[in-house]
């Protein structure tokens, strides 16, 4: 069960739900985009032929199959995500049938998605229920339960069986391996993983994950089904935190050493707001959720224990209950609908108790050390594979977390950012805070011979 029973998180601010299809950024929205390009050892280089109007889904992992089309989808998981998810098929008129394990949040589920979704729907596109019958006859059955590998494992191999042959499975998990998930199923070919982002009514973007076994045809239907709810698809390789959450951990992670490193809770938030950012870092951990920020975190921290700073600064807010926005306080506490927000001395002082320096820098140098791990990490994600471009990295952190659409995106900012030097003479004044600094062998190529990651 997700302990989330409030409708204001994942909401649009008017509580109705805002057509994304007004929202995506393609690639004739960014600057970046303006120069045709295609991808030569993951650094894009000029090509004569148009692709201007080539969608990140088509540049990344590519699948080829033949989609069944999705009528009818059932959404697991009543909380905050599974909401939103249900919300974005019902307000492009596909019915949903939605479940939870607790009938408390299958009822107030129910009723936060017709509060959200456009004046006047269709009150009959949605109905909770918790027969695996049901659950199991719609032609897509995407998961948003609790972030463990056993519960969305066990889920899965009990509904496999009811299955229709074309039915699709997919994954709202945030971390955890599509492959390992797909593990327990006897098809797992029919298993991807489509990871929405929060607030699902606000992000465009939809992750459409390819597991090891994931098949062409599961693949092409979720991009189909994901661009027939007004949302972006961008196809990734199976990876720790895929692509989104993989950059954002770096960012959140380096504004908690931040602040331990001696700078103030507010400074970080104004640098990043300032650069553009829609929130700072902290009121990005409260949205959301203290909670599913350290699963996640520990997820990646396992996984590249070299790059993730464990802390325990959240490990002591989930102890004291503040979790963020659902519980009205985090790192900051919240009065009147998060209208107002204030960092309390209770906070303050657990800060105060793990900070190890006197560290005072320059909005700049804020900014740099907020920053710079997220483009080391991006270009290591350039060559694992994970997408096959630099566009679908910007692509995606503005979908995906609304990265400043005016930047371009993140590696189009680290091409033109007024720096002295290369990318790794950028670094080397931050390569002694650890390995997240240093350069990839990707970045060393590109400085080089003089390439940007666009050119």
């Amino acid at each position: 069960m997700i302990n989330d029973a409030t409708c204001t998180e994942g909401s649009s601010p008017n509580g109705r739900f805002l057509t994304d299809r007004q929202k995506v950024t393609t690639t004739m929205d960014t600057p970046t985009a303006r120069t045709n390009h295609v991808r030569t050892g993951n650094i894009a280089q000029p090509e004569q032929r148009d692709s201007s109007q080539q969608t990140a889904s088509q540049s990344s992992q590519r699948p080829t199959g033949q989609a069944p089309k999705i009528h009818s989808v059932t959404v697991i998981g009543a909380g905050a995500m599974g909401r939103g998810i249900a919300a974005a098929n019902v307000a492009h008129g596909i019915p949903v049938v939605l479940s939870d394990t607790s009938q408390e949040m299958l009822s107030a589920g129910v009723d936060c998605v017709l509060n959200e979704v456009a004046a006047g729907a269709d009150e009959n596109l949605i109905h909770g229920s918790t027969s695996d019958a049901e659950l199991a006859a719609s032609g897509l059955v995407i998961e948003a339960i609790v972030e463990r590998l056993k519960a969305k494992q066990r889920l899965f191999a009990r509904l496999e069986p009811m299955l229709k042959d074309s039915a699709v499975l997919a994954s709202n998990t945030s971390s955890l391996s599509i492959t390992q998930v797909a593990a327990a199923l006897n098809d797992p070919s029919r298993l991807c993983g489509m990871h929405f982002c929060h607030p699902v009514s606000e992000r465009p973007l939809v992750e459409i994950v390819r597991g090891r076994q994931t098949s062409d045809e599961t693949v092409a239907a979720a991009v189909q089904h994901t661009k027939a709810i007004g949302k972006l698809p961008i196809v990734v390789k199976d990876g720790p935190g895929f692509l989104v959450n993989r950059l954002l951990t770096l960012y959140l992670n380096e504004a908690i050493e931040l602040v331990l490193d001696g700078m103030s809770v507010e400074s970080v938030e104004q640098a990043a707001t300032s650069f553009g950012m829609p929130m700072g870092p902290f009121s990005h951990l409260d949205a959301i959720g203290i909670d599913v920020a350290i699963r996640v975190g520990a997820n990646l921290q396992a996984a590249f224990p070299d790059r993730v700073v464990a802390s325990d600064l959240p490990v002591a807010l989930f102890e004291l209950n503040r979790l963020g926005h659902k519980t009205a306080a985090g790192f900051f506490t919240y009065e009147e609908e998060d209208v107002d927000r204030k960092l309390d001395s209770e906070v303050e002082q657990m800060i105060h108790q793990r900070r190890r320096g006197n560290t005072k820098l320059t909005h700049d140098e804020t900014i740099n050390r907020l920053l710079l791990p997220m483009i080391v990490e991006a270009s290591r994600v350039l060559e694992e594979g994970i997408v096959e471009t630099p566009r679908d990295v910007d692509l995606a952190l503005i979908n995906g977390i609304a990265f400043p659409r005016s930047t371009g995106g993140l590696l189009a900012w680290a091409d033109k950012s007024k720096r002295t030097g290369t990318i790794p003479e950028w670094l080397k004044p931050y390569e002694s805070l650890g390995k997240r600094y240093h350069p990839t062998a990707l970045l060393r190529e590109m400085a080089s011979k003089g390439w940007g990651f666009y050119r």
